[in-house]
């Protein structure tokens, strides 16, 4: 029982220093992505490569909360919470949605 516990641990502290290290970058595409839409004229070169770059780190990261990290955490919750992070996995998908909507009206040439 308590390999099991400190398997469990580790785990989840390696899922979650992932999760911030997605947060860090997609906080940092962000900025970047900040820094263009603040000039007079964005160059619209470094505005597209920000973008792809946002784009790609938050869809990894989705990929990662889908394919691992949700999977794994429903192996090891009791009942209630795995019925709750069904809910919030219906959230996500609907965020991804909301997300990518957002990207589409805000082109680069609408930028």
């Amino acid at each position: 029982m308590r390999l099991k516990f400190q398997i469990i641990l580790a785990t989840t502290v390696i899922m979650l220093n992932t999760l911030e290290n997605f947060h860090r970058r997609i906080a940092e595409g962000i900025d970047a992505i900040r820094q263009q839409c603040d000039k007079p004229v964005p160059d619209s070169t470094a505005l597209g490569a920000a973008r792809l770059s946002l784009t790609r780190i938050s869809s990894a990261r989705s990929r990662y909360i889908t394919e691992k990290a949700i999977p794994r955490l429903l192996q090891e919750l009791d009942l209630v919470p795995r019925i709750e992070l069904s809910i919030l996995q219906r959230q996500l998908n609907g965020n991804r949605l909301v997300s990518s909507d957002h990207v589409g009206v805000w082109s680069s040439v609408a930028i």
